[in-house]
């Protein structure tokens, strides 16, 4: 650790030391004064352009590396200048200049994607601070001709170690960065999967969750199985621990178990699917997402209700749009008993059948039971989808108000006569 640190510190005065020569010699402080200028005048033109260019390559917004691209085309064309007119004190501070602008555009590349793909995750805007204080302190790292030293240095701070192995902060950091990159990488697989899985429209939408579901086991197994032999752990070894582990689990997580492959089998058969009106317990809704452990129920509330997978296995469910699409509903109102009965169930049945949304020549009047002074009648009526019932029903009950104003239907007047014996 101490050569790593000793030559760290020469190589540092060494590079401060060409700095300070470079604007000593002749033309070193005008030549400054116009890299100065140049990366001023890139930065107005940038914020002009920022206002302005609005397009995304791969997710990357265009304006945000404006101003490092422009500063490298202007500094690039001094140096071109410089070397044609024989001025090349400033060799080292131009470099230095092209390689933080080149690092600057390689980070914000590399945090726009980490943004792109981890847009979901709320943890992601207060680690997006340190991950571009590690990149840049990586790249000035790499920038200085440090790297062997502070990677010796690193590599010397071990925190653990024994007889076989020992972890040390450089350990650490490659870990994180390796564990970092390949869960980037396993998401965006996922998502190009997800993307052309879903866009087979040949195929079930049952069918197509089931490939995506599998298709992420599948990609984050593969990337674990590749990543810990990367870090430096040894697969095999876990393999008699894991499977130890994996019998002790598998008592205690033996609902998430069942949730889990409930779902596989809800997809495989097809018995519930997004868009089915369901009735089960006390709740009735539409089916709006199915997950890896439960199903998403929308009620007619405006609230959500998460049921785990394996009710819809174990429990008798209503599931009113299995066969059909197509939904009864029903009105019920009563008529004074002296009225033309038959006639009033023809009109009711005309009413019924006149409903918008409702599908024709279903609707359906009959008598439900007598009740006092009159007749109870219960008229049905088909709708090809659960939004229209609401507004069928408010239509029916509208014309059948009409009706009894009109006097075309009577309601029933119950009367009690009360007899005062002395």
């Amino acid at each position: 650790m101490l050569n790593h640190l000793i030559n760290l510190d020469n190589n540092l005065a060494k590079l401060i030391t060409d700095t300070l020569d470079s604007l000593r010699a002749t033309g070193g402080i005008s030549s400054l004064i116009i890299i100065i200028a140049i990366m001023g005048i890139t930065l107005i033109i940038s914020q002009f352009i920022k206002q302005h260019l609005k397009i995304k390559i791969f997710r990357l917004p265009i304006a945000s590396i404006v101003s490092p691209v422009l500063c490298i085309i202007g500094i690039t064309i001094y140096r071109w200048i410089a070397l044609m007119f024989g001025l090349n004190d400033l060799a080292v501070i131009v470099g230095t200049l092209q390689d933080i602008c080149m690092a600057a555009i390689i980070i914000i590349a590399l945090t726009s994607t980490c943004r792109s793909i981890f847009n979901h995750k709320t943890y992601l805007k207060k680690l997006m601070f340190w991950l571009q204080l590690c990149l840049w302190f990586g790249a000035l790292v790499i920038i200085s001709g440090e790297k062997n030293d502070v990677i010796g240095i690193m590599d010397s701070l071990v925190i653990y170690s024994n007889s076989k192995y020992s972890i040390s902060i450089w350990d650490i950091l490659r870990s994180v960065v390796i564990v970092f990159t390949a869960t980037a990488v396993a998401t965006s697989i996922n998502r190009f999967l997800e993307k052309k899985i879903l866009a087979l429209n040949s195929t079930d939408s049952n069918i197509q969750q089931i490939l995506v579901r599998l298709s992420k086991i599948l990609t984050y197994v593969m990337i674990v199985l590749i990543t810990l032999p990367i870090i430096g752990i040894d697969v095999t070894a876990l393999s008699v621990f894991g499977g130890a582990m994996g019998v002790g689990i598998g008592f205690g997580l033996q609902k998430i178990a069942s949730n889990f492959l409930s779902g596989f089998i809800i997809l495989a058969d097809r018995s519930i699917k997004v868009g089915d009106r369901l009735v089960i317990d006390n709740h009735a809704g539409i089916v709006s997402k199915i997950t890896m452990r439960y199903v998403v129920m929308a009620r007619f509330d405006g609230t959500d209700v998460l049921i785990p997978n394996e009710t819809f296995i174990t429990n008798s469910i209503q599931n009113q749009s299995y066969s059909s699409t197509n939904l009864r509903n029903e009105i019920i109102c009563s008529v004074k008993s002296s009225s033309d009965i038959n006639a009033a169930l023809r009109i009711i049945t005309d009413v019924l059948n006149r409903a918008p949304n409702t599908l024709p020549e279903k609707g359906k009047a009959i008598i439900n039971r007598l009740v006092d002074d009159g007749v109870e009648i219960k008229g049905y009526f088909w709708v090809d989808s659960s939004d229209n019932i609401s507004s069928a029903a408010n239509y029916i009950y509208m014309e059948l108000a009409k009706l009894f104003n009109d006097n075309t239907l009577e309601a029933p007047s119950p009367s009690q006569s009360i007899n005062l014996i002395r």
